[in-house]
């Protein structure tokens, strides 16, 4: 790109292939027949290609029902054996305002990612695209997780029973735990499927170990009350040992119960906390990515007259910074490029 005639370099330029790359389909609806002259003095040309796919998106669910999501397109740049080093500027997304999905707020601005394909997993430079989204985790909050906890916190019921009465402490928790297995089942078509753990699933897991671990305790406080009697079930003082036992072991009992509220409080004080904070990231730090993710808009304010280097990958946004250095009275060729390079050393 030294010497380049607008009127006939246009139509000798190769043009690259591109391809979406996150497509489970893909076809091509309308391209331009050949590249387009934009500018004549700055060699800028552009092609135009209309694509209609259906997409398939990876998505973290760690943080649900706090998380963030990218819905984004991964676009590819294929050099197919063609000699010049090319890349991607991204420049801007355009998103329809009247755009809306049930459940998800939408971020106002587009993120976007671009790769080399020294950095890319698909060995090609690659831009990646599209809408952040945030869960209205409102309708999980009050309907699910609240409802699971208090069922749960019913649980507490069975230290108004005294400890002698076990059978009777037995018809509560026996009809708490269907409770607590048939609510969970009903809503778990509105869960993730995956192989890892969601703050739901802490939130629910949390809600099963305090539910075990009162009626455990009170099992243990039944054994230890029969025992004595098992072994001499005529003796008098083995029954005022029983009843002694029973005193001292609903004095720990109360306490016991007043540690284990205690305790469930400041966990769910402390897991409403955690999640608050969620809440309040940025979308692109609540958004669990491999890639660096940039916002659009960020980059250069309007009007400037210097060369935006936002759109490029980091390893040749250096490159680019250094030559605008070197150029700066110049007006340089990957502004108006949206695919540029060859040799950035002899960019005009």
């Amino acid at each position: 790109m030294n010497s380049f005639s607008p009127v006939t370099g246009a139509k000798e330029l190769k043009v690259p292939s591109i391809a979406i790359t996150n497509a489970v389909t893909a076809e091509v609806l309308d391209r331009s027949s050949a590249p387009e002259v934009v500018n004549p003095k700055t060699g800028h040309v552009a092609v135009q290609m209309l694509f209609r796919a259906t997409l398939r998106m990876d998505q973290q669910v760690r943080h649900f029902p706090f998380d963030c999501q990218w819905l984004a397109i991964t676009v590819s740049l294929k050099e197919e054996g063609c000699a010049r080093n090319r890349s991607f500027l991204f420049q801007y997304c355009e998103v329809d305002e009247g755009l809306s999905l049930d459940e998800w707020y939408l971020c106002p601005e587009p993120a976007f990612s671009t790769l080399t394909k020294q950095d890319a997993p698909s060995i090609q430079d690659t831009v990646m695209c599209g809408l952040l989204i945030r869960r209205a985790s409102r309708y999980y909050v009050v309907n699910i997780m609240l409802m699971l906890g208090l069922i749960s916190s019913i649980a507490f019921a069975i230290y108004t029973v005294h400890v002698s009465l076990f059978w009777e402490r037995a018809e509560v928790f026996l009809g708490i735990f269907p409770l607590i297995v048939i609510f969970k089942m009903s809503a778990q078509a509105k869960l993730p499927r995956v192989g890892y753990s969601t703050k739901f699933d802490r939130f629910a897991t949390a809600c099963q170990m305090l539910f075990l671990v009162i009626v455990m305790g009170c099992m243990a406080a039944s054994f230890i009350t029969n025992v004595p009697t098992w072994f001499r079930p005529c003796d008098v003082a083995a029954e005022t040992l029983v009843y002694e036992k029973l005193t001292l072991l609903a004095d720990v009992e109360h306490y016991c119960c007043i540690a284990l509220i205690g305790l469930w409080l400041a966990w769910i004080v402390r897991f409403s906390y955690q999640a608050r904070q969620v809440q309040l990231l940025d979308p692109v730090q609540n958004f669990q990515s491999r890639v660096p993710l940039k916002l659009q808009g960020h980059g250069a304010p309007p009007g400037s007259t210097e060369a935006s280097v936002e759109g490029l990958a980091p390893t040749l946004s250096v490159l680019a910074q250094e030559e605008k250095k070197r150029r700066r009275s110049r007006p340089s060729l990957f502004t108006a490029l949206g695919i540029f390079g060859e040799d950035k050393q002899k960019m005009k």
